[in-house]
């Protein structure tokens, strides 16, 4: 297996009330990571946003 070289940078920007982190040029491996993170947010919210809507089906009176 080929090692991948990548010149990966990260940058942080700092402004009074907020921190953003920037990657440039991220490898194949990190991205794939990030993808993997997003889809488990996004089944996570799914599955709350269920419970919130079934705790509302009981609590209508």
């Amino acid at each position: 297996m080929e090692k991948e070289k990548v010149n990966e940078r990260v940058v942080v920007h700092k402004t009074h009330n907020a921190e953003t982190i920037e990657i440039r040029n991220p490898s194949e491996k990190l991205l794939a990571f990030m993808d993997e993170l997003a889809e488990r947010a996004r089944k996570r919210k799914e599955e709350i946003m269920k419970k919130i809507h079934k705790e509302e089906d009981y609590i209508a009176i």
